[in-house]
């Protein structure tokens, strides 16, 4: 699954296409910004990046468990851990999706 949101709720919806810019990154979100969640650089042993709206914490978003476990694996691989949460959905690019 090269691209896709994971909603709150765990559900993962892959999208038809991939977003080619941060503008397109922001409608994948329903976001006017994003933040891109430093130290998420592998998803299932692909390169990946972790897209998250920048104001997920401040628009009282629901929690999303797992996104916070992909966000802590990564980190764990690399011996570091966090405590921040990931409110909302977030958006996975694989390999040549990912935003450049």
């Amino acid at each position: 699954m090269p691209c896709f949101i994971i909603s709150a709720d765990g559900e993962k919806t892959a999208l038809a296409a991939a977003p080619r810019d941060l503008d397109e990154a922001c409608s994948a979100l329903n976001s006017s910004g994003i933040e891109i969640v430093s130290g998420v650089d592998q998803y299932e042993g692909e390169p990946a990046q972790m897209i998250v709206d920048e104001e997920h914490a401040r628009k009282k978003l629901p929690l999303n468990s797992s996104a916070i476990a992909i966000r802590d694996a990564a980190y764990a691989a690399r011996g570091i851990s966090s405590g921040d949460p990931i409110f909302g959905a977030a958006l996975i690019l694989t390999g040549p999706d990912r935003l450049r």
